[in-house]
């Protein structure tokens, strides 16, 4: 079993450098079809969570290390399992899902991040991820580690996925402070930090996976913004910035097949 164990510490650290010099990336426009998502009068979150993914999907590929995927390009209805399928057929290093937030406090505003809750999570970060999660919660599955054809117990796979969850929750911090550092848009003005919340696109994805909220829809003035091609631009051209160097950080150390944990 240590045999077992000291195999995977090695391939982990690796994992996300698996198509050496081409990564790929998910991008998740949150929403679609007959789910709006958040609606203030005429804006609908999931209209703009698809001009900003479409935006950063363009950015991305002109990337020469980079090739990225949308999980819908239209205004269609897309469960969430049905995400989650899409980044595992396309052997994903990280997903980025796109949504727009909603509170009922008018003044709130500016962007926030979230990875995968470890800790329970407060109750407002609960709501949200009832929210966005919809209807398609109940649609909850169960994911088969991709190495429990690699182990012969059940207490071995236990290991593994818990040590493979924790590995990319790690990354997924990662690059959530990457974002934030080259955030293009309005900060969040409060606890304006990386957050975990169980929205079920970043629980059950097997690689790094992140969800970010581009600002409120319910603030008028940033409504508004969030639908301007120049504003919008600008957060697509921060997530790039912070997923490049995400990347680059990953790249340094490909040649020796170890990451640093800065």
């Amino acid at each position: 079993m240590s045999k077992l164990l000291i195999t995977f510490l090695s391939f982990i650290c690796i994992s996300t450098l698996s198509h050496a010099a081409q990564f790929n990336v998910i991008v998740d426009p949150g929403h679609g079809g007959e789910e709006h998502g958040a609606v203030n009068g005429k804006y609908r979150e999931a209209t703009i969570a698809l001009q900003v993914a479409k935006k950063l999907n363009r950015m991305l590929n002109a990337q020469p290390n980079i090739k990225s995927f949308m999980t819908r390009t239209g205004n269609q209805t897309l469960s969430l399992p049905q995400r989650v399928h899409i980044a595992h057929k396309k052997n994903a290093d990280l997903f980025v899902s796109i949504h727009i937030n909603s509170s009922t406090n008018k003044r709130a505003r500016g962007g926030e991040v979230y990875i995968r809750n470890e800790l329970i999570a407060d109750d407002e970060k609960l709501f949200l991820a009832q929210f966005e999660n919809g209807s398609s919660s109940a649609a909850d599955m169960v994911h088969k580690s991709q190495f429990a054809g690699k182990a012969k117990s059940s207490e071995v796979v236990g290991i593994l996925e818990n040590m493979n969850e924790t590995y990319n929750l790690k990354l997924a911090s990662l690059i959530a402070k990457d974002i934030l550092k080259e955030w293009g848009g309005t900060k969040r003005t409060y606890h304006n930090r990386i957050h975990q919340a169980p929205f079920y696109v970043v629980k059950h994805t097997q690689m790094p996976s992140i969800l970010v909220e581009l600002g409120f829809i319910s603030n008028d003035a940033e409504a508004r913004k969030l639908t301007t091609k120049s504003y919008q631009n600008k957060l697509a051209r921060g997530i790039l910035k912070g997923i490049n160097n995400y990347f680059n950080r990953l790249s340094i150390h490909q040649s020796t097949g170890l990451y640093s944990r800065k």
